[in-house]
């Protein structure tokens, strides 16, 4: 910057001389979208995301199974623009497919006494789960569990996917003795 007339003015420290400045033109902060979440449906997913003025999506390939996927964003312009939390032209966020949750089934809650037949504890059948151990004769406490076929996939509505227990409990028969006549 000079002065026009630098016979007649100067600067406020008495010179008259050219003088420089230099400044610095920050890039401008991209703040990264939010990628929501999805549940397990047995179909291939991807995150639901558009590229932008800012940036375009490298990378969204998503896929079928529960778990976390990367979709990767790029900027368009890295020269002016930069990512929050990074310097990099690309940033790399995650996409998750959740498990789809099972209800539990409910526990039969019949008295069962001894009849020296097979007898059954009702659980709700699915195509979801197994059932084992809900088919007993004698009596005595007896274990039926229920196990998720695909735990990958699905969890129960707690958010766990272990096999669930019930007692199924057989009563002794009373005995019912008469007397025989004398």
């Amino acid at each position: 910057v000079a002065l026009k007339d630098s016979e007649n003015y100067a600067w406020t420290d008495g010179s008259n001389g050219s003088l420089s400045f230099s400044f610095v033109i920050n890039k401008q902060v991209v703040v990264e979208p939010t990628i929501g979440s999805t549940t397990y449906n047995g179909n291939p997913q991807t995150a639901n995301i558009a590229g932008t003025s800012l940036y375009t999506v490298k990378a969204n390939a998503g896929g079928t199974n529960a778990g976390n996927y990367n979709v990767v964003l790029s900027l368009v312009d890295s020269n002016n623009y930069k990512w929050s939390s990074t310097e990099n032209s690309d940033v790399t966020l995650t996409f998750t497919i959740n498990k789809a949750q099972v209800a539990k089934p409910v526990a039969d809650d019949r008295t069962f006494i001894y009849t020296g037949s097979e007898q059954t504890y009702n659980i709700a059948s699915s195509d979801l789960y197994t059932i084992s151990g809900n088919s007993q004769t004698y009596a005595g406490n007896h274990i039926v569990t229920v196990t998720l076929k695909d735990t990958t996939n699905y969890e129960w509505v707690d958010e766990n996917s272990d096999s669930l227990s019930y007692t199924f409990a057989i009563n002794k028969a009373q005995n019912s003795w008469t007397n025989a006549p004398t």
